[in-house]
């Protein structure tokens, strides 16, 4: 019985969940049977299920709207899904192994070094602007939000980020920017008309 079981454990232990122990003539032997293989279809059952939500988890992730990526401790990027390849130009094979820092416009690195560091303090950032660089050169604003993953022990080791691209919000910014810039500068020039008006009208009365 014991052979048996040893070959029994070797197979569920390569994957063959479908293994199962043949009954014997004992009747004490074969209760003890009945439950390992109750236990093997159990697992079996868990190790299906867990692939099932694994697989729901991995297709909400790859197909978020907004972009993601997993980073490691040393900024290099683990996963990412296919808004973030995309935004950026890449294929998802040409981004993982990467550093995050090649997806930077260059006037970004500091700042980002700068919420790597408050990321590492504190577990997480939230809605940190910056600016992205496609593979082409060009440059585009997103907002970076970032939680931390731990280890066992509790040890920061990655970071899962949702970064948002805000274009449009920057463009809307910018042209207010410039509608009031526009505003003010005709405030001016409609005081010095004033002024040029009042003193004509005192060179006049005088």
């Amino acid at each position: 019985m014991i052979d048996v079981l040893s070959e029994a454990v070797n197979k569920v232990s390569t994957g063959n969940f479908d293994y199962t122990i043949p009954y014997d003539s004992d009747e004490k032997i074969n209760k003890f049977v009945e439950s390992f293989n109750s236990m093997i279809q159990a697992l079996k059952k868990r190790i299906e299920d867990l692939a099932i939500l694994k697989e729901k988890y991995h297709n909400l992730y790859d197909q978020s709207l907004d972009m993601c990526r997993i980073v490691n401790a040393d900024n290099v990027i683990l996963e990412c899904n296919k808004a973030y390849a995309g935004a950026l130009g890449y294929t998802k094979e040409e981004i993982f192994g990467k550093n995050i820092f090649e997806h930077d416009s260059e006037d970004s690195i500091p700042v980002h070094l700068e919420i790597i560091e408050s990321w590492k303090k504190h577990g997480k950032v939230l809605n940190r602007e910056i600016w992205f660089k496609r593979k082409d050169g060009s440059t585009f604003p997103v907002l970076l939000s970032s939680n931390g993953i731990f280890d066992r022990n509790g040890k920061l080791v990655a970071s899962n980020t949702i970064i948002r691209d805000i274009t449009d919000i920057y463009d809307a910014r910018k042209k207010i920017e410039e509608n009031e810039a526009l505003i003010r500068k005709q405030y001016e020039e409609l005081k010095q008309m004033e002024q040029l008006k009042d003193e004509f009208a005192s060179m006049i009365t005088h």
